[in-house]
């Protein structure tokens, strides 16, 4: 049974640990999250990390890229289409974060992600990174990209680029308007 059917990132988590036949702690064991904290992704309570999310799709043997697609696409011809108002969107409570995936599931060597973060937003605690390589344009607004030691001021417009499994976070320093930013990378949510 394909856990692609279920609508919601929470179900999709819970189907595909129930066709592994494990428990909730079984599965909390592996990821290193609590149970309570397990429990509340699986009803959509709360999001996962993306560093929490690759584990639990790596011991699920999901793709991260298909738990989390949930883009609604038109084929027309030999080009597949996804309309703004049907891009799959990743809330993240409690981080001012929230992502629309731009391209289709079967896009294996790209992704197109657009990312708002609210004023104060951040990406993460914990830094994060990719198997590829990402590249950041901010649309609108500024953004503070944070790697390592170094501080990247980024304005409306400026890209740049992060190299393969190079650790970083983002974060919103503004105080009265949305960041936006456009991320492309080869590719963030599924685990080559």
């Amino acid at each position: 049974m394909n856990v692609v059917e279920e609508k919601s990132l929470g179900s999709r988590i819970r189907k595909a640990r129930k066709l592994k036949k494990m428990s909730l702690s079984e599965l909390s064991k592996i990821v290193d999250v609590s149970v309570g904290q397990l429990s509340q992704i699986e009803r959509d309570i709360s999001s996962p990390s993306i560093k929490v999310m690759r584990s639990i799709c790596q011991c699920l043997e999901q793709p991260m890229l298909l738990m989390l697609d949930d883009t609604d696409t038109e084929a027309n011809g030999d080009a597949t289409i996804i309309k703004k108002s049907k891009r799959g969107r990743l809330e993240f409570p409690g981080r001012g974060m929230h992502k629309e995936i731009m391209t289709p599931a079967f896009c294996h060597d790209l992704q197109i992600i657009e990312t708002v973060l609210e004023p104060g937003g951040v990406s993460g605690d914990d830094d994060y990174q990719f198997s590829g390589t990402e590249v950041i344009v901010v649309l609108a607004g500024w953004l503070e990209v944070i790697m390592g030691e170094a501080i990247y001021l980024l304005d409306e417009g400026d890209t740049i680029c992060i190299p393969h499994a190079k650790p970083h976070r983002f974060r919103n320093p503004c105080n009265d308007k949305k960041s936006w930013l456009l991320c492309a990378t080869s590719p963030v949510f599924y685990p080559g």
